[in-house]
């Protein structure tokens, strides 16, 4: 038996140190003693197996050497067992593949090795059944080892568990206040290898491959020294940090001292992340800007063209032109009905110089006045058809009486009469014909330049289905009509069709507009991601004519869309951005 009474602390080949106190020291020094004669009866010692082999029945015999976690090939043997998890993790579902890893310690001062490991091992499993009860399906892995200090901790690896910063300060809490086993700091959650398996058990080798060597103790005397060395730098290094001792060991005040310092190169990694995002901003401001001037270049150019001074002028001038050009449509769309209805050119020059000195308004108020004109003598003659049967039947009574005669009289001139307003309704029906088909007429044959640009265009990207757009006389709506003479309002069409429709507008207004001052650049941005297949070829082909009389760029970020291009248009020239 060899006492320690001169010793206060003892230290082992790998650095680890145990603090004693009289009562404890014999027996530690007695249980060091027994493990290393252990050790070395079982050196070479094997484990002898009898049994069968389960397929064959066949009697079957198996030596397994005795291995301790100080040798080589017992390390081997755990990390191989460990990565057999792989196809376990694996099949696991999503929820149970996150993986996180807790260490466990309790207060030291005071307390024997025996207590410490009693207080550590009782509040560990009352942490255990209550996360257990939480997670009933969470799995664990649990690895007792002791400290450098001598006393024991436990590193924990949970399969199925988040532990929230609410959950991590609960666990903390019960830690410190209920189960009375130590500070905050005694439970450390770490989460940055959270979601690998490879992660989870290098983390269990880290402390498994913390062993005593097989050399023994070696110089108590010069590894005190050691420590107090180690000790030293620690406080040096919680002097300069301005940090106060916990008390809960020199080795936890440098884990401590780790998490602060890979917290400060997280910031410093945050800051310069920041920096390089703000100077990207400043980049992709100064690139803005860059197009602002741009964009106010082109206004400046199309301002001068429209003979404008501000956007509101250049929209107002646009919508001067617009009106222009319709009214002059409008002008040519009469004149020729007119010549049309008029027979010979003494006629057409009365109604020319009648027209002259009227107004649209006028003539539309006089067709209505014309219609209820119509629906006035309509009901007379339906009133007098009445009266004549009336008449009629007072004929047959009056017959026979002496003032026949004079009754025959008056249905003559009643019947006149009939013959005088079936004449004025028939002057006003023909009117109303003669006004309805020039109408129509003026709305089939003479649409505004734009519309009868834009039907081309329309009917080319439909693939044929709509045939003609046209806008009644006298309104800005808009109608289209399929091959069958079905007529649609805009609502009525699908969104996509609408859109196909609002586009061939848009080209043929530029057609419109080429044809009256020099043909602008055209910039499309990906206008074809609601087009179907066969409509957005059809629209290729449609911007394929409009390249004709005007320079188009067409930018798109779908390689389908520069597909249909080159399948659509041979000769279409790409340029990708990214390598300019």
């Amino acid at each position: 038996m060899i006492y320690l009474s001169d010793i206060k602390k003892l230290s082992f080949s790998n650095g680890r140190r145990v603090l004693t106190t009289s009562k404890t020291q014999n027996a530690t020094w007695d249980m060091l003693q027994d493990y290393d004669e252990h050790k070395e009866k079982c050196a070479n010692g094997k484990v002898l197996l009898n049994g069968y082999d389960a397929g064959t029945g066949v009697p079957q015999e198996k030596e397994i050497p005795i291995l301790y976690r100080t040798d080589g090939r017992y390390k081997k043997r755990l990390i191989a067992k460990l990565y057999t998890l792989e196809p376990w993790y694996e099949n696991l579902p999503r929820t149970m593949q996150l993986v996180s890893m807790l260490t466990f310690t309790t207060k030291q001062i005071g307390l024997s090795f025996f207590e410490q490991y009693s207080l550590l091992r009782d509040s560990w499993k009352n942490v255990r059944d209550l996360i257990k009860h939480q997670h009933p399906h969470a799995e664990y892995i649990v690895i007792w080892e002791p400290h450098k200090s001598g006393y024991a901790h436990i590193h924990v690896v949970y399969f199925g568990v988040k532990f929230t910063p609410d959950y991590s300060d609960k666990l903390k809490q019960l830690w410190m206040e209920k189960y009375g086993a130590g500070g905050a700091d005694a439970i450390k959650i770490d989460t940055r290898y959270t979601g690998t398996l490879k992660s989870a058990c290098n983390y269990i080798m880290k402390y498994v491959s913390k062993t005593l060597t097989d050399d023994g103790c070696q110089s108590i005397n010069t590894y005190a020294d050691s420590i107090t060395v180690y000790e030293n730098k620690i406080r040096s290094v919680l002097d300069v940090c301005g940090k106060m001792e916990s008390g809960l060991g020199f080795d936890t005040e440098l884990e401590l001292l780790r998490d602060d310092v890979e917290k400060a190169l997280s910031e410093k990694n945050r800051l310069d992340a920041l920096i390089l995002e703000l100077d990207g901003i400043v980049f992709s401001l100064k690139d803005a800007e860059g197009k602002h001037l741009g964009y106010l270049s082109d206004m400046s150019v199309l301002l001068k063209e429209g003979f404008s001074e501000t956007e509101d002028e250049f929209v107002s001038n646009a919508k001067v032109w617009d009106e222009l050009v319709r009214a002059r449509s409008g002008y040519e769309i009469a004149e020729s009905h007119v010549r049309k209805l008029s027979g010979n050119d003494d006629e057409h020059l009365k109604i020319v110089d009648e027209l002259n000195g009227s107004k649209f308004d006028v003539l539309k108020a006089q067709e209505v006045e014309a219609v209820g004109l119509i629906g006035e003598v309509d009901d007379d003659l339906e009133s007098l058809s009445d009266e004549k049967g009336s008449i009629r039947n007072q004929i047959r009574q009056l017959e026979g009486y002496n003032e026949g005669s004079a009754l025959r009289l008056e249905l003559e001139s009643l019947k006149e009469g009939l013959n005088e307003r079936s004449r004025e309704w028939a002057t006003y029906s023909v009117a109303q014909h003669i006004l309805s088909k020039a109408m129509e007429r003026y709305e089939r044959e003479r649409q505004p330049d734009v519309i009868t640009e834009a039907q081309s265009f329309f009917s080319n990207i439909t693939g044929g289905k709509y045939e003609r757009l046209y806008s009644p006389l006298g309104s800005s709506d808009i109608f289209v009509e399929d091959g069958a003479g079905k007529r649609k309002d805009i609502i009525e069409l699908s969104r996509g069709t609408a859109e196909q429709l609002y586009l061939a507008l848009r080209f043929g207004f530029i057609k419109e507009l080429g044809k009256h001052s020099e043909s602008l650049p055209i910039v499309f941005d990906d206008i074809l991601v609601n087009f179907d297949p066969v409509r957005s070829r059809n629209a290729i082909s449609s911007i394929n004519e409009l390249s004709l009389s005007n320079q188009v760029l067409y930018f798109t970020c779908h390689p389908g869309t520069v597909d249909m291009f080159r399948d659509v248009v041979p000769d279409v020239r790409v340029v990708e951005l990214s390598k300019l």
